[in-house]
């Protein structure tokens, strides 16, 4: 009962975002805007994976798969961009979800916007490996190469909030080319007791 309120909660949030971007006359507000709005989805995701279960744990899987689909519906309608989830399964706790959720929509977000751009085709791979309690999450795509001058250590807003979410679940994070694919990777340790 408590994460379907959270959710309708956070659903309502949306709503008054999406009336503030059909409002706005400027695409750098609408920008940031869409960019609040896809990290409050991500969070209502969890608790909506919650809900239906009525667990404290959320198929790291079913997560993924949400996430792809809310971001399929809301800005890549009409797209010839094709996703993929594939690999092991592994249950997170809500905490634990609810970082990864976020790191889940800023990569996918991320690969769309500087990998493909919104009206050009190509393929985003989300592959999950556990290992015991390790888990590795790779978001990769085929679109454009990461810029000649890309650093790890001057990243934009998004990849900072990956870097700080990837740094609280004691995590590590990474983003290189890798065989003509620019691929994003996060490990960290699955801890079910937060």
């Amino acid at each position: 009962e408590m994460h379907h309120r959270v959710k309708n909660n956070l659903q309502q949030v949306a709503s008054l975002l999406r009336l503030q971007m059909n409002q706005s006359q400027d695409h750098h507000v609408d920008e940031a805007l869409g960019d609040s709005l896809g990290r409050i989805l991500a969070i209502a995701s969890v608790h909506d994976l919650l809900s239906r279960d009525d667990l404290d744990h959320v198929g790291l899987r079913s997560l993924a798969e949400n996430l792809i689909q809310h971001t399929s519906q809301s800005i890549l309608r009409g797209s010839g961009i094709r996703f993929q989830v594939q690999g092991d399964d592994t249950s997170l706790s809500t905490s634990q979800a609810t970082q990864v959720a976020l790191i889940l929509n800023e990569l996918i977000l991320n690969a769309v916007e500087h990998g493909f751009g919104m009206d050009q085709t190509g393929q985003i791979h989300v592959t999950v490996e556990v290992n015991e309690t390790q888990v590795d999450l790779w978001v990769s795509n085929d679109g454009h190469r990461l810029p000649e001058n890309y650093s790890e250590q001057e990243p934009g807003l998004g990849l900072q909030i990956v870097n700080s979410l990837a740094r609280a679940l004691r995590g590590t994070f990474t983003m290189k080319d890798e065989l003509g694919w620019t691929v994003a990777h996060l490990s960290f340790t699955r801890t079910l007791g937060e």
